[in-house]
């Protein structure tokens, strides 16, 4: 999804964040008082979306916003993996690669261990990391057991605080 400017001001007084539930609450609408809870529309990628003034935004983007008061050009990422929870202990600012290193083992992986295959020619486990798109780690393993190991070790040394484990 494109990001959008945000109008920090029309936000703040339109919008209240409580960060320890994650819960972003209608203020006005349409410049009247209102007790409106929103945020639970979905969108295609799953995440809660705000609608404002014939803009749809994302729920984490606007609670980021009121309360920081800045719109990040970069990613912010749930820690824990769920993209519903708002809470501001779980939100954190993160480069594309790395929000891309806190997602799960993708639903089609044939072993079920993020970054690591089935390697049909040699009849071994292949197990590859990329970051920022290039390869920096690429081994191949006996046993699914040996790769899934590693694999983690390596997660730790090049995804730091970022690395999911699946």
């Amino acid at each position: 999804m494109k990001s959008r400017t945000i109008d920090i001001k029309q936000i703040a007084s339109s919008f209240s964040y409580n960060e320890e539930t994650g819960e972003i609450i209608r203020t006005k609408f349409r410049g009247l008082p209102s007790k409106i809870t929103t945020l639970r529309k979905a969108s295609k990628s799953r995440y809660p979306m705000i609608s404002f003034n014939g803009s749809t935004y994302l729920a984490h983007r606007i609670a980021w916003v009121l309360k920081t008061g800045e719109n990040t050009v970069l990613d912010i990422d749930h820690i824990n993996g769920n993209k519903w929870d708002n809470r501001w202990v779980n939100l954190r600012v993160a480069t594309r690669s790395q929000n891309c290193q806190n997602k799960p083992t993708h639903t089609k992986s044939s072993s079920g261990i993020k970054g690591v295959c089935f390697h049909k020619l040699t009849g071994k486990w292949f197990a590859q990391i990329k970051v920022n798109g290039k390869h920096v780690f690429r081994k191949l393993f006996d046993t699914i057991d040996e790769a899934d190991i590693e694999i983690r070790k390596q997660r730790l040394i090049h995804h730091k605080e970022f690395s999911n484990h699946g």
